[in-house]
C-alpha cells in the first residue's frame, strides 16, 4: 500500500551497547554528547561457514539537557535504546580538499536497558524511570 499522507519520515532506532561517551560544550555553552552504540547480529562466515557475530558501530549525538544527562548516567558497556533522526554532516578536509561524510543519529531519547540477569543471579526490582521531557532515563545499577 502506498503512503498517501505526503509526509516524510526520518526516524531511527538503535538498541545496543555503548562503546564510548564524550560530553563537551560548544563555544556558546551548549552541551553536546557523542556516543557510539554497537549493535550485533549473527552471520554465516563465508570462509568457515560457521556462525559469527558481527558488530556495527553507530555514531549518536545529543544536545542540551539530554547531553548533560547522558554524561551523568550513561557509561561504557551500558545497554541502551536510542531514537531520533538521521543526519549527514559534510565537510571538506583543509589539507586534501576532499569531502568527508558522517552519518549520525541525532538522539531525542536515550533509555538505558538493564542487561538480562542469569538464572543464577537474584532478581532485583527494575529501577523506576526518571522522566525528563521526551527523555526517560532509568538509573543504572
Amino acid at each position: 500500500m502506498a503512503d498517501t499522507s505526503g509526509e516524510d519520515l526520518n526516524k531511527f532506532e538503535l538498541q545496543g551497547n555503548v562503546g564510548h561517551v564524550r560530553v563537551s560544550a560548544t563555544p556558546s555553552g551548549l552541551d553536546v554528547a557523542n556516543v557510539s552504540i554497537g549493535t550485533h547480529r549473527m552471520v554465516v562466515d563465508s570462509e568457515t561457514k560457521a556462525m559469527a557475530e558481527r558488530t556495527e558501530w553507530h555514531d549518536v549525538v545529543a544536545f542540551g539537557e539530554l547531553a548533560r544527562r547522558i554524561g551523568e548516567i550513561i557509561r561504557v558497556g551500558a545497554r541502551v535504546y536510542a531514537s531520533g533522526y538521521m543526519r549527514t554532516r559534510v565537510w571538506e578536509d583543509r589539507q586534501s580538499g576532499r569531502k568527508s561524510y558522517k552519518h549520525e543519529l541525532v538522539a531525542t531519547v536515550i533509555d538505558p536497558r538493564e542487561r538480562q540477569k542469569s538464572s543464577r543471579q537474584e532478581s532485583a526490582p527494575s529501577p523506576s524511570p526518571t522522566p525528563l521531557g521526551d527523555l526517560e532515563i532509568h538509573r543504572l545499577a
